[in-house]
């Protein structure tokens, strides 16, 4: 029969485009072609399509049952439903499958077949196509498995990452609770052992004072005992600069404010403070280190800005808590704004280096005579409301 000949068979649309497609394929040695009659069982494949099944012409059976026999176990269902399915409509599919070829060999197929039905409405027969698509299905698997590779590399890289970033965390945290650890050593030095001494020295020179009957002695023991308080009271200040008890004991806003108070009474510095409401509880330690990031920042007003106010603001944004400190002061060329070689760059470095560490980042606008603004942000990882 010829391919194109459906003997008076109806075909839909679709199916007729699907027949007309492999008719013009149907005498190439390029593709297998095959013929299925349903009524007597009976097959026809063309060379290319022995050749395609590793099958010898002269000794092979050629039947539906023995090409069906060939598609790999996994993949056989998914064909024979498909063969029913076009059986029952008279549609056609397109199929992708394995077989085994009688030498053993494994080779990927792609079926293309049209389902016939005669005159009475019945299936007659199955026309289709084979292509050999083994050499694609290598690619595509290897392609599989190299992109598997790659994300498990990646997924190794994005985990190394990530170790490295909680490493650096903790490296942030260790040098925080390390300075405060040394701060805590030389405010309780001073305390313990200076302040100490120097308030025997003073006892004894007062003694001493009572016991001198002279004049000019007398007022010389005076001026140093007048001298040596004002170093203990310095001493003393020193020493709750260095480790405040507010930050221990205080929340993150308390201690802001005292700082504001203790600029304003060190140095003459009005601090205007501001913060968000709702205001979130950071872990101890991103507390601790923006306390002292503003501390420094603070004492750089102090120090290079020229001025004697400044605000400093605390909020949160994006899951972050944000620092602001700000001058209206001399300011400085955008270009020297982090220059750890400068002495006021040395303090600024510091802090970006540790923000960074803490994942986060600072962020700095200034220029000469307009003053200096400074923008903390650290990633609030351990936090809750506060009420």
């Amino acid at each position: 029969m010829e391919t194109g000949d459906t003997g008076g068979a109806r075909l839909p649309r679709d199916a007729r485009n699907a027949l007309d497609a492999m008719s013009a394929v149907w005498r190439s040695d390029a593709v297998g072609t095959w013929h299925w009659d349903l009524r007597t069982g009976k097959a026809f494949w063309n060379a290319r399509m022995f050749e395609l099944l590793g099958r010898d012409p002269a000794a092979s059976d050629v039947s539906g049952a023995a090409f069906l026999s060939m598609i790999l176990a996994e993949d056989r269902p998914r064909i024979e439903s498909a063969i029913a399915e076009i059986l029952r409509t008279a549609g056609h599919f397109e199929e992708e499958f394995q077989i085994v070829r009688p030498d053993g060999e494994a080779r990927w197929l792609l079926a293309r077949c049209v389902a016939v039905h005669g005159e009475q409405g019945a299936p007659s027969e199955l026309l289709g196509v084979i292509l050999d698509i083994t050499g694609r299905k290598r690619d595509e698997i290897e392609m599989q498995r190299v992109t598997r590779a790659l994300e498990v590399r990646l997924g190794e890289t994005s985990e190394t990452v990530a170790q490295r970033t909680a490493e650096l965390q903790r490296l942030a945290v260790q040098l925080t609770q390390a300075e405060l650890a040394e701060r805590k050593r030389i405010a309780n030095l001073l305390h313990d052992t200076v302040q100490q001494t120097l308030v025997a020295a003073i006892l004894g020179a007062e003694k001493a004072r009572r016991q001198i009957t002279n004049a000019g002695a007398r007022e010389t023991l005076t001026e140093v005992i007048s001298a040596i308080q004002e170093v203990v009271a310095r001493t003393r200040l020193l020493s709750i600069q260095l480790d405040p008890p507010v930050l221990a004991h205080g929340t993150l806003s308390e201690s802001l404010c005292w700082l504001a108070d203790s600029k304003r009474e060190q140095y003459g510095l009005q601090v205007t403070y501001r913060e968000s409401p709702g205001l979130a509880a950071p872990s101890e330690e991103i507390k601790l280190f923006v306390f002292e990031a503003a501390r420094e920042l603070l004492f750089n007003v102090v120090k290079h800005g020229g001025v004697l106010a400044a605000s400093m603001g605390l909020g949160v944004q994006d899951g972050a808590l944000c620092l602001s400190v700000d001058d209206e002061g001399q300011g400085c060329d955008p270009g020297l704004v982090g220059d750890a070689s400068r002495e006021q760059g040395l303090g600024l470095a510091m802090i970006r280096d540790r923000a960074a560490m803490l994942g986060g980042e600072v962020s700095v606008s200034s220029a000469p005579g307009a003053g200096f603004h400074v923008r903390l942000r650290v990633p609030l990882h351990d936090s809750r409301a506060l009420p």
